[in-house]
């Protein structure tokens, strides 16, 4: 028994060090499309090492036990700060965006529709938005009067409550859909706005057809005078060494800043009608892929995901607070 308890606490220790330096090589270094898909793992690495830790303390491995916490440590700081409340306290947010990947294989607008009746977003993107979804969403022009469908070719649809100019399709990255820039003019507050849906980096073409779309976008937001919205599906979670640089090109922020990881994908019970309760079996498994980030002068006061829509992602509802808009 003794054997086995020390043979375990050992297997114990060696996976958490292994899994902590896989981690850190993964976000800081994974350059590499196979090396840079496992960064976007970080929440359940830093899940696995706890488990051990409890099994370790179990076994009553003081040695090791404190070598594991210290690889804890070390992943917590790659999880815990999302947590950590940088947001504006006791303050309502006077813009609201709702940001959706419908799923092309997604052809009934139902809870589209009755999730935009319970949020009621100032702004409205969808992704992957079909033919026979398009004309479903229609219904919605009667309440966002400035919505776009130029980007429909592209699966990308945006409906607004304020006025848009400057409505332009770009082509950002190499092989890459073509993104969606536009202009807001929310109560004399001018926003640059880019919707964005790179392709997913399942092979080599379409990882550097993702990366070389956010260093391009990263390019037209550094040339732009008015505080910036970039929404979309990115394909990337905020551990990817991509998604660093893109912060640091741009300066934008997070809008999950403080309010948890928000994992948006896989959805699978959505996608595949199974009953509810079994997404609870796939949470564990999910990543933040969805994203709202905004100039550093726009304050966030809360950001949740929305009620699934027959897709295999979860929206994301941001509330904003835009400079210089008058609140209700």
């Amino acid at each position: 028994m003794k054997s086995f308890s020390r043979s375990l606490g050992y297997a114990c220790l060696i996976i958490v060090i292994a899994i902590t330096g896989f981690a850190l090589l993964t976000n800081r270094v994974g350059w590499l499309l196979y090396l840079e898909v496992f960064s976007h793992f970080q929440v359940q690495y830093f899940i696995v090492t706890l488990v051990l830790a409890g099994i370790t303390l179990f076994l009553r491995h003081t040695r090791h036990l404190l070598i594991i916490l210290f690889c804890t440590a070390i992943l917590s700081a790659q999880v815990v700060p999302w947590y950590l409340p940088f947001h504006v306290r006791n303050q309502s947010g006077n813009y609201r965006v709702l940001v959706a990947n419908l799923n092309f294989s997604n052809y009934d607008a139902t809870r589209t529709l009755s999730l935009m009746a319970t949020e009621q977003p100032d702004l409205a993107l969808f992704l992957e938005v079909g033919r026979t979804m398009e004309t479903q969403l229609d219904r919605l022009k009667a309440e966002f009067p400035y919505s776009t469908h130029i980007a429909s070719e592209e699966g990308i649809v945006l409906y607004s409550k304020s006025p848009l100019s400057n409505v332009q399709l770009q082509q950002f990255g190499l092989y890459a859909r073509e993104s969606l820039t536009v202009n807001l003019d929310i109560d004399g507050q001018k926003l640059s706005l880019v919707a964005v849906h790179p392709l997913p980096p399942i092979e080599h073409t379409m990882f550097q057809s993702r990366n070389t779309l956010l260093a391009e976008v990263g390019d037209y937001i550094k040339t732009q005078t008015d505080p910036v919205l970039l929404l979309g599906d990115l394909n990337i979670t905020m551990w990817s060494p991509y998604y660093h640089a893109l912060i640091e090109q741009t300066h934008l922020k997070n809008t999950r800043k403080g309010f948890g990881i928000q994992a948006t994908w896989p959805r699978l019970s959505s996608y595949y009608g199974l009953p509810t309760w079994l997404q609870g079996l796939f949470n564990p498994l999910q990543i933040p892929i969805d994203h709202c980030l905004v100039s550093p002068e726009i304050k966030v006061t809360d950001i949740h995901t929305g009620t699934d829509t027959g897709s295999d992602h979860a929206p994301i509802v941001v509330d904003l607070i835009i400079p210089s808009v008058r609140t209700a």
